[in-house]
């Protein structure tokens, strides 16, 4: 329970964070209740629900061997929460849940979801009896969307939900599997030390747009300089993941896909933008802001979907041999749901 980290914010003012002990229950509850009313849709409980809990169970809240409730500081005020919990669904204790997370909204926009992410990784891995992670949002919710994301979990599926605040809207499901080690991508127009130490690749050609830096548990791991074809080029977002022995590195308008111990790049080149990776037990979907492609074990192109997105697709669930979303046919706005069959790419009947 000695586990502390900080952020820097200005000279005058941090922002740490820690476990919460039990004889902290009144600030815990005060700030709990004060999310739940001020923002009744994003948690599963209520504030009538929560309000009517007495003092030993917040106290057992906080005192529970099986879970841990961090507390952010300002000084010593009290002004965000985020936990893990054992996930009650899981007879074997191996799946940690994420929730609780609130910030008063002064101390948003700080950077706080890294920290707070990075804190409860860290408790779940420093436990070394959790297997498998897994967190929720609402799907309205898409700052919490990123955060997921950034973090290496994979969208699992979605389930419709009616929220406290009497709202309809699906909830989304994402899992990490602890028994790979996830990696973390991010882009650097520079490189500062420990990075030049390691291993580089280089991808594309032309001009040095980026340096994608990732990390693998935590530790640098590899970097990649991103070269584009030219300044004209389409470049939304750069990212990295591992599936399957393979290694997947996607920017600008392409994707590259090698084994994780090492060898030749392959390409692959979209009309579109490379936008993000999707993976599963048994596939591994690569999206550009047109078209979707499924990946085999071997890094091969098991099909590629007709191109039937304008500027953007987003995949909220797989399920049933169904690949499902959201795709932009008149964009800013203009968006609507689609299916695609999961064994062949087709078009499926329904969207």
């Amino acid at each position: 329970m000695g586990l502390r980290r900080s952020l820097p914010i200005s000279a005058s003012e941090a922002l740490t964070i820690r476990p919460l002990r039990s004889d902290e229950w009144e600030a815990f509850r005060s700030i709990r209740l004060m999310a739940l009313r001020t923002e009744p849709g994003m948690f599963f409980s209520s504030f009538e629900h929560d309000s009517a809990l007495g003092a030993d169970e917040w106290r057992g809240w906080l005192a529970t061997q099986t879970q841990c409730v961090f507390g952010v500081f300002a000084g010593g005020t009290l002004v965000g929460i985020t936990a893990v919990y054992t996930h009650r669904d899981d007879p074997d204790g191996q799946t940690a849940l994420l929730g609780t997370s609130y910030v008063q909204p002064a101390y948003r926009g700080r950077g706080l979801a890294r920290l707070l992410y990075e804190t409860r990784l860290a408790w779940i891995r420093s436990r070394g009896t959790f297997r498998r992670v897994v967190v929720s949002h609402r799907r309205s919710n898409e700052p919490s969307r990123r955060a997921i994301e950034r973090y290496g979990f994979a969208l699992t599926g979605s389930e419709p939900r009616t929220w406290p605040d009497g709202a309809v809207d699906d909830e989304l499901l994402y899992a990490l599997d602890l028994t790979r080690d996830a990696l973390v991508a991010r882009e650097s127009p520079t490189l500062e030390p420990p990075w030049l130490d390691v291993p580089n690749i280089v991808l594309g050609d032309r001009a040095l747009r980026a340096h994608l830096l990732v990390e693998r548990g935590g530790v640098p791991y590899r970097r990649f300089e991103l070269h584009g074809v030219s300044r004209s080029e389409a470049w939304v977002r750069s990212d990295a993941i591992t599936w399957k022995g393979l290694l997947a590195i996607g920017f600008a308008q392409r994707a590259y896909v090698m084994p994780v111990a090492g060898g030749t790049p392959r390409q692959i080149d979209f009309e579109s933008y490379f936008s993000r990776f999707y993976a599963g037990e048994s596939w591994l979907l690569v999206v550009s802001g047109g078209d979707v492609l499924r990946l085999d074990e071997s890094g091969d192109v098991v099909w590629r979907s007709e191109e039937f997105g304008i500027d953007g697709i987003i995949i909220e669930r797989v399920a049933n041999g169904r690949i499902e979303g959201q795709y932009a046919y008149d964009p800013p706005d203009g968006w609507g749901p689609f299916a695609l069959a999961l064994d062949d790419g087709s078009i499926s009947s329904g969207s």
